[in-house]
């Protein structure tokens, strides 16, 4: 889950506690920020299940957290996908 608009005094086991309503989270991270050195305002959240990352859309989005209101949203990954040749050997693309 990608996560926007979080408070600056939120860290990463806040934003796992207040996730975890939905399910059962399997890691939080909030980067942070290169040129200013304190923490970004956004993170993300993972999920074991997507139906727990559906319901934490339904719960959290638009919620107001320490007085920010929260944009939820599901991340979108970068990683290349697994994709079988006719010989049967797997080819990243």
């Amino acid at each position: 889950m990608y996560v926007n608009n979080l408070p600056a005094s939120l860290d990463k086991f806040g934003l796992k506690g207040i996730f975890h309503r939905a399910g059962r989270v399997l890691d939080s991270y909030i980067p942070v920020g290169r040129k200013r050195g304190g923490r970004s305002r956004y993170g993300f959240v993972r999920y074991g299940s997507r139906s727990a990352a559906t319901r934490s859309i339904q719960l959290l989005n638009n919620k107001i957290v320490r007085g920010c209101k929260l944009a939820v949203s599901m991340a979108k990954s970068d990683r290349p996908t697994k994709r079988y040749t006719k010989q049967g050997r797997s080819a990243f693309q």
